[in-house]
């Protein structure tokens, strides 16, 4: 359920994380059409087909696995933007993830203190 809802924005914000905190900016290709001041972060083309095609090879998901009501593709005119999108939505599966554990403790709960 979390992959079919969440799967796409999820991957994207780690893979773009992966990207600057791993393996280093500087690497072919470039994510932003320039140097980042110059750039503002602007998405190039090459490192937006570079990421896109990591996120489906490598975390097996594609773009129709988001609850985002955003039309892909996501602009690409400022990374902020997009990691903005992928962010709510991991906030949003996060909530799920956190409403479950607790109708999960809650039902055990019952379940053991209730009489036989």
């Amino acid at each position: 359920m979390a992959r079919d809802c969440f799967g796409w924005p999820v991957a994207l914000s780690y893979a773009f994380r992966n990207r600057f905190i791993h393996d280093g900016e500087g690497l072919p290709p470039d994510i932003f059409k320039g140097p980042a001041a110059v750039a503002t972060f602007c998405v190039s083309d090459n490192g937006w087909d570079w990421i896109t095609r990591k996120v489906k090879e490598q975390y097996h998901v594609i773009e129709s696995q988001t609850r985002a009501p955003e039309v892909w593709p996501w602009p690409k005119d400022d990374l902020r933007d997009v990691l903005d999108i992928c962010h709510r939505e991991m906030d949003d599966l996060l909530a799920v993830l956190v409403a479950a554990a607790c109708a999960t403790l809650e039902a055990q709960v019952k379940y053991l203190l209730s009489p036989s």
